[in-house]
């Protein structure tokens, strides 16, 4: 394991919230593009924001696998990273969740009928790699972590740089192919192989004498042109307003990146211990997340009906899911030492 960088650590905290934040403001922004109002206006506020979130995960994801040397052998890459990591807990969470879905089911009112043509929908999802809406990122992930071994020795055989170039073409391929074609999503994987090279080579590879500043400011423009661009597009009532939000969007790239590069270019001082503790809880995280997310949606907007504020809901809920989630990791890190099962949580 390779000493920790507290920047990226710090990135990888604020990409867990960031992605909690584009779940909580769903129901606001993108549920809420049939009808143009205020509520819509703050839930594109935020989602915007965090729109930068899953394309960090995979930046940072491809700036570590593809330099570790271990990485070139498929035995040594299956036995400290896909197995442990990401094939155990995707099949522990898709289980899961596939659960809590019957369970709901099972405790739903309604006409029998109605219910009863429900039942086979978890298992329908979990078929289509999407047992839970966040767990896309987990198949993604374990496509993306298969190609390492292949990445690692073609960095090799062509150079850094020639690396670099490949990286920006793959990404600029990714493009069309996410918009214009439906990819099952056993290969869904391969419209996300830009991010992943780069990720690796603007960390490595990439030089560049603008300063942090520039990069954010850049990222700051892209986050304004989305948030117009989408919310233009859904007062003319366009179908195209959604994909402003899509991660391969133009935008959304330069956003990601130039975000990722400002991360890159500061670093973090005294509060790197705290930064650190919280980065070790980022996967548990995301997993465990959706739980509280679907929660507060179902109790706060549908049961109870509450009328609250965007502008509030949408921040307090996000830092209450977040402080949630880092509780159920810490109690999921001391119970898999004692259950046996739980450590294939992650």
């Amino acid at each position: 394991m390779g000493k920790r960088e507290s920047n990226l650590d710090l990135l990888r905290v604020l990409a867990s919230l960031m992605v909690i934040v584009i779940h909580v403001s769903n129901p606001f922004a993108a549920e809420g593009m049939n009808h143009y109002d205020e509520s819509f206006m703050v839930g594109n506020f935020f989602y915007t924001i965090a729109c930068f979130s899953a394309p960090m995960f995979m930046l940072l994801s491809g700036g570590f696998m593809l330099s570790q040397p271990r990485n070139r052998a498929y035995k040594s890459l299956f036995e400290t990273s896909l197995k442990r990591r990401l094939i155990y807990p995707t099949i522990f969470w898709s289980l899961f969740y596939v659960l809590l879905a019957y369970l709901e089911i099972f405790m739903e009112k309604g006409e029998r009928i109605v219910i009863l043509s429900k039942w086979s929908e978890p298992l329908k999802d979990l078929l289509l790699g999407s047992p839970c809406y966040h767990l896309w990122y987990m198949f993604v992930a374990i496509g993306l972590n298969l190609m390492v071994p292949l990445l690692i020795e073609l960095k090799e055989k062509i150079g850094e740089e020639a690396f670099m170039k490949l990286g920006l073409v793959v990404m600029l391929l990714d493009i069309p192919i996410a918009f214009f074609s439906d990819l099952f999503w056993v290969v869904r994987f391969i419209i996300y192989l830009g991010y992943f090279m780069l990720g690796y080579s603007l960390k490595h590879t990439f030089k560049c004498s603008w300063r942090g500043r520039t990069f954010l400011a850049i990222a700051i423009l892209m986050k304004i042109a989305i948030f117009f661009l989408v919310d233009h597009f859904v007062l003319m009532k366009s179908e195209y307003a959604f994909d402003f939000f899509n991660f391969l969007s133009p935008f959304a790239i330069i956003y990601a990146l130039c975000f990722y590069m400002f991360f890159l270019k500061i670093r973090v001082g005294s509060a790197s211990k705290v930064i650190t503790s919280l980065a070790r809880h980022s996967f548990h995280i995301y997993l465990i997340h959706a739980l509280f997310v679907s929660s507060l949606h179902l109790l706060l907007l549908k049961k109870l009906a509450l009328e609250i504020s965007p502008m509030v809901y949408i921040p307090v809920a996000s830092v209450l899911v977040f402080g949630m989630s880092w509780i159920s990791s810490n109690l999921l890190n001391y119970f898999k030492e004692r259950i046996y099962w739980l450590r294939y949580s992650g």
